[in-house]
């Protein structure tokens, strides 16, 4: 179970940068199946980590230290009240072996999570990748190539211009009367927020 009324949008919603989830064209017919794709995709980032962790444990007898991305624990209320239902809700994105492994783990309790820091940095082509390289859906309709207005030109072929185009141009500031506009880059260093990253 779960608090939030959907879970998912935190695996649909990008910050832009090489942790957050690649941004995503979301449609309202298909809302739900694009949010399950979306957090699916996501999920199954780090689950090659998972499965030798699970062998692992399975062999030796160990705890299994299960890795989970951020979210899970800055969000950690809106994924379940109890570190199992949180396991057991990450785990139903998964293929069937891997969530059977998971599951299993859950109703022993013989786990532990660990939270995998999480990268600030910048990395808009990966996280429009899905953007840029998605199916190709119409999302407005296209514009109408308007013509250019005709001038009209006397006899000698010379622009004739109209009285409101002659005072508009008797008014008009120089160059050099506009100000010029720079634009500052700000960049920040965000910061992680540090504590305990893990949940035993």
């Amino acid at each position: 179970k779960s608090r939030a009324p959907e879970p998912r949008l935190h695996f649909a919603l990008s910050l832009g940068c090489s942790s957050s989830p690649n941004i995503r064209i979301y449609h309202p017919e298909t809302l739900d199946e694009d949010l399950q794709r979306a957090s699916e995709q996501f999920l199954l980032a780090n689950l090659p980590k998972n499965q030798v962790a699970l062998k692992h444990a399975k062999v030796s007898g160990g705890v299994a230290e299960i890795s989970l991305h951020k979210i899970f624990k800055w969000y950690s209320d809106d994924f379940g009240y109890s570190k199992q239902e949180i396991l057991s809700f990450y785990a139903s994105f998964l293929p069937q072996n891997v969530r059977n492994d998971l599951m299993e783990v859950t109703r022993t309790g013989n786990f532990s999570i660990k939270f995998e820091s999480f990268d600030w940095s910048i990395y808009l082509t990966k996280a429009c990748s899905e953007v840029v390289c998605g199916p190709k859906r119409s999302m407005s309709k296209p514009r109408k190539h308007k013509s250019a207005p005709v001038t009209p030109r006397g006899d000698d072929g010379a622009p004739m211009l109209s009285a409101r185009t002659t005072v508009s141009s008797a008014f008009a500031r120089s160059a050099h009367e506009v100000p010029q506009r720079t634009a500052s880059k700000f960049v920040g260093d965000a910061v992680d927020g540090g504590g305990d990253d893990r949940m035993g």
